[in-house]
């Protein structure tokens, strides 16, 4: 068997682990999908007070929201 993995942008990983994948290090703190069903406008509300940072940068930080990168902000 082969696994072949290219990222030109160098942006992802192949991470292995035993363990419950989504309590790694790297993904345990992320925020949900735009499309699951936790991100909710009371969600994003919630996570917004208190905060002075630009909008643009607020959704674009993973642990509040994943996937929203500079071209859909």
């Amino acid at each position: 068997y082969i696994l072949r993995y290219t990222d030109p942008r160098r942006f992802g990983a192949i991470l292995w682990t035993e363990a419950e994948p989504i309590q790694h290090k790297l993904l345990k703190n992320l925020g949900p999908e735009p499309f699951s069903t936790a991100f909710t406008g009371k969600y994003m509300y919630a996570q917004s007070r208190n905060k002075k940072i630009a909008i643009k940068n607020f959704i674009m930080d993973a642990h509040v929201v994943v996937g929203v990168g500079n071209i859909y902000a």
